[in-house]
């Protein structure tokens, strides 16, 4: 389109726009010939590519096998913002969803299409990008919409090649190969690339996606160096090269990851993390209306509902609950006009599951049986041992299966293809590489409800031996409701609500209207013992200080789930009163407090909580309420360092309201001190006011312990440091001999209070006028010079310094106006100095910057001009990293030296 506009005309006739030849341009590249008949092999790929791509891409599938659509007629844009949110981890807090999505005002929201483009004027763009969210938030939706954004021409035109790599796939590689070959295997059409110039002429990006599904060890601390894409090594080794950026230097690289998974990335390979949160509550009301643009009315009427159950409302921000309440809801409102509407979770993952079967049978068996039950009967020993291995996976924390997954639950692949309508909705498959196939839920939450059935089935049937390793089982009889305290007591244990969903749901299927949906799959109780009235009193009587105020929350969903409203429909009359404090509140109360305030559409101004009439157990479930409230007072509440730790989540949570805090007349002793420092110091914290007289004490109290702690472990580690020391240092200093190059100075540019000698490698300040020709590149003013030749690339120089000496780098094109404050290096924008004497200062364009590492008489010098780094070294027995410039450099750059009095002396030293 731009080469119709504004085209730029080749000698062969072929026309091309400015963005692009200026793109290349930008990266010093020389434009030898027509950007279309030059590079014949790389022209003729990246078509090929962009062509696969589109075939690929242009019809998807949400997930329903049975049509695909436009990728562009169903993707809805989702909310993207920069920065990560810490804070809580936890996959399955979907309240915590809903809260970053109201927050939106403190992050810097981008486009799809530019992740990897500066986000202010310009800066470097950026190698590396992370982008995390929760399962079933878009991610891999996100990858294949950009992906074929680029194929079609419609963004990031300057992009030659875009690689994609999904670690399902990567699973499956257990033998050595290059990065060249790895590439193929994933993308046939690049056979034409033989050349590994090919990858470097090229701008390339490479998109890892699902790294929480990666069943690989990355290891960057023990991995070889790998610098060429045809050296044969392990995938590990290929991995991480390409990560930490010896492989394919100049590509950008995109890694798609749920949050928990994340951090297997060293933040020092990654430039920006990205943050994908769902659907905004215009996004989701657009997407059903997309779904059902034919029928406004169920559309309305889907929205409507959702709006009126709260954990829908929170779990349709999840683009895949989209999709799967727009399946449910369909068969519901085009239905019996008597079926009952799903309200809890469970139900509706129920519903779901039977509206599914009876979707199957109807489309593949000759009698489609039409009563409830013997339809669940006949699909049962599936159904069953689809939930065996829903739960054997999810102990594992794998969310994708391969065929030998599935034979150990006794699954055979060929009845698995008979049941290819309903896994289409429920179970997904794909091909991958030669015929192999990987399974995965079509959500993590999904996978935890067919775990639940498989436990409750094991449960009701006091089938121990299925269960024997996960309840830590040894005694052979159990009653139904022992086994259930000892579910829940086991994922209680468990961090980062990792099942939490799957309890939710087992405890929600022992209530009689669930067990009526699935009547014929499942097992029922004897309704004589009352066992779910019991599992409800033991929920309420949990009173362990080990469990997190977010688990307790938890707690009170589970109730929900179980139908038992009456503690949230007394904490809703409570908001309601207008006398709160003569009501007593029991620590559930205060979890179901905490909860309400959450997912509340406003912010509380002030949480007092020596205001409410509960116990200090009560107060510490009330924490998580800190991240919906501006002020937060806990002053004289006996705060305990474990009350700190949950606080300090709050502090890091950047979506959090919280920016008054009083922690007056509490004991948070050393380690309180140093979890509510840790929570300060995270750039997420927005907290303005903290009100604690005692920290000033504590907190030098610390640094002093941990001062002496430090000197301790120092002298420990010095002798096994220094052998490592010397390794890295003889490596450091290989690695940059070979970009040495050799500098001269040039006498038309030196001040004439400099003497230059040894072939014009070294200067002297003189007080002696010496009496140079004119010339007009010369300083006049300032004692200084430049090198003769400019520099690009990377080069690497060393000086020997003797007295206050300046050592730069600068464009040609800086002042010789003879006016001090424009000539001299570091006082404008077209130079970069550091000042060495007893000490050293960096400055640029005026801004100076006090260096604390102290120099040698040896100053080492590192550029990377097309990366935009510049390095400088203290040069002795070691090399010691004084200070390191990231910026970029629009031209060449000269070496430039001054001297300040008399006698000081700077030498260009000849190395080898």
């Amino acid at each position: 389109k731009e080469a119709v506009r504004d085209p730029v005309q080749f000698m062969c006739g072929h026309r091309s726009c400015k963005q692009c030849v200026s793109s290349d341009c930008d990266q010093n590249l020389k434009i030898k010939s027509c950007l279309f008949t030059g590079d014949k092999p790389l022209r003729k790929t990246k078509e090929l590519l962009k062509n696969a791509m589109q075939k690929k891409l242009t019809l998807t599938s949400e997930g329903n096998g049975d049509a695909e659509s436009s990728l562009r007629s169903i993707y809805t844009a989702l909310f993207i913002t920069t920065g990560e949110s810490e804070g809580p981890n936890e996959e399955h807090t979907f309240r915590h969803i809903k809260r970053k999505l109201k927050k939106q005002s403190y992050d810097y929201s981008i486009n799809l299409s530019d992740i990897f483009r500066p986000l202010h004027g310009p800066e470097k763009p950026h190698r590396t990008v992370l982008t995390k969210g929760v399962a079933g938030i878009g991610k891999s939706f996100a990858v294949q919409k950009f992906i074929l954004d680029w194929a079609e021409e419609e963004e990031n035109l300057d992009i030659d090649l875009v690689f994609c790599l999904s670690f399902r796939k990567l699973n499956l590689i257990t033998d050595e190969k290059s990065l060249h070959r790895l590439l193929t295997e994933f993308h046939p059409v690049l056979c034409d690339l033989k050349d590994s110039e090919d990858y470097v002429k090229a701008k390339v990006l490479v998109i890892l996606d699902g790294l929480d599904e990666s069943r690989l060890q990355l290891d960057f601390e023990n991995n070889e160096v790998v610098t060429s894409v045809s050296k044969v090594t392990s995938l590990n080794n290929l991995l991480t090269n390409l990560i930490q950026g010896n492989l394919l230097p100049n590509a950008n690289l995109w890694i798609t990851s749920r949050p928990a998974a994340a951090n297997q990335i060293p933040a020092e390979y990654v430039d920006m993390v990205t943050e994908i949160r769902g659907f905004s509550d215009p996004q989701k009301e657009e997407y059903f209306k997309k779904r059902f643009s034919q029928d406004s009315r169920l559309a309305d009427r889907i929205i409507s509902h959702i709006r009126s159950s709260q954990t829908l409302d929170i779990m349709c921000h999840i683009p895949i609950f989209c999709w799967i309440s727009a399946l449910l809801f369909q068969e519901v409102f085009q239905g019996d006009e008597k079926s009952e509407i799903p309200q809890t979770l469970t139900e509706m993952m129920a519903h779901f599951l039977f509206a599914q079967t009876k979707r199957r049978s109807r489309k593949y068996d000759e009698k489609s049986e039409k009563s409830k039950e013997n339809l669940l009967k006949t699909h049962r020993d599936f159904l069953l041992k689809l939930s065996k291995l829903a739960f054997v996976q999810l102990q594992k924390n794998n969310l994708i299966f391969y065929e030998e997954d599935l034979e150990e639950c006794g699954i055979d692949i060929k009845e698995a293809s008979v049941y290819s309508g309903f896994c289409n909705t429920v179970l997904r498959e794909e091909e991958v590489f030669s015929q192999r196939k990987v399974f995965f839920f079509v959500h993590l939450t999904m996978q935890e409800f067919f775990a639940a059935l498989f436990v409750y089935e094991c449960l009701t049937n006091n089938n121990t031996t299925e269960l024997g390793d996960f309840l830590d089982l040894k005694d052979k009889e159990h009653t139904l409701l022992d086994l259930v305290k000892k579910t829940v007591d086991k994922v209680l244990e468990k961090k980062n609500g990792h099942l939490d969903w799957f309890l939710r749901f087992l405890l929600g299927l022992m209530v009689e209207p669930n067990q009526r949906v699935l009547r014929g799959l499942l097992t029922s109780p004897d309704q004589s013992k009352d066992t779910d009235k019991k599992v409800l009193t033991y929920l309420k009587s949990i009173r362990r200080k080990t469990l997190s105020p977010d688990s307790c929350i938890n707690l009170f969903q589970t109730m929900v789930e179980m139908r038992d409203h009456k503690v949230k429909d007394e904490i809703q009359e409570y908001l309601k009163s207008s006398d709160r404090s003569k009501t007593d509140l029991t620590p559930m109360h205060c979890s179901a407090l905490a909860y309400m305030l959450e997912v509340s559409k406003n912010d509380l101004d002030v949480l007092d909580l020596k205001s409410y009439n509960t116990s200090d157990e009560g107060r510490r479930r009330l924490i998580p309420a800190v991240r919906s409230s501006r002020k937060a007072i806990l002053a004289d509440c006996r705060v305990t360092a474990e009350w700190v730790e949950h606080l300090a989540v709050a502090l890091k949570f950047s979506c959090s309201a919280l920016n008054d805090l009083d922690l007056s007349n509490n004991d948070l002793r050393d380690s309180g001190v140093k979890l509510l420092c840790d929570g300060l110091s995270s750039q997420s914290c927005r907290l303005e006011t903290l009100r604690y007289e005692d920290v000033f004490t504590e907190l030098i109290r610390l640094l002093e312990k941990r001062r002496s702690d430090v000197k301790q472990q120092i002298r420990s580690q010095q002798e096994t440091e220094v052998s490592r020391v010397k390794e890295l240092q003889q490596k450091l200093e290989a690695d940059f001999l070979q970009y040495l190059c050799q500098v001269t100075l040039d006498p038309n540019t030196a001040n004439n209070y400099l003497v230059l000698s040894k072939g014009n490698r070294s200067i002297t300040c003189n007080d002696k006028y010496k009496p140079y020709p004119e010339h007009p590149d010369r300083f006049s003013d300032v004692t200084q010079v430049l090198s003769k030749d400019g520099l690009t690339g990377r080069c690497y120089w060393e000086v020997e310094m003797s007295g206050y000496v300046t050592t730069a780098v600068a464009y040609k094109s800086i002042s010789r106006s003879g006016d001090f404050n424009t000539d001299v290096f570091g006082y404008n924008d077209k130079s970069w100095v550091l000042h060495c004497s007893n000490c050293c200062t960096f400055i640029h364009n005026k801004i100076s910057a006090p260096i604390s590492g102290l120099p040698s008489c040896r100053l080492g010098v590192y550029l990377d001009h097309s990366a935009g780094i510049l390095s400088f070294y203290s040069v002795s027995e070691t090399m010691t990293l004084l200070h390191r410039v990231q910026t970029t450099f629009t031209e060449p750059l000269y070496v430039g030296l001054g001297l300040l009095v008399n006698g000081d002396t700077a030498e260009l030293c000849q190395l080898e």
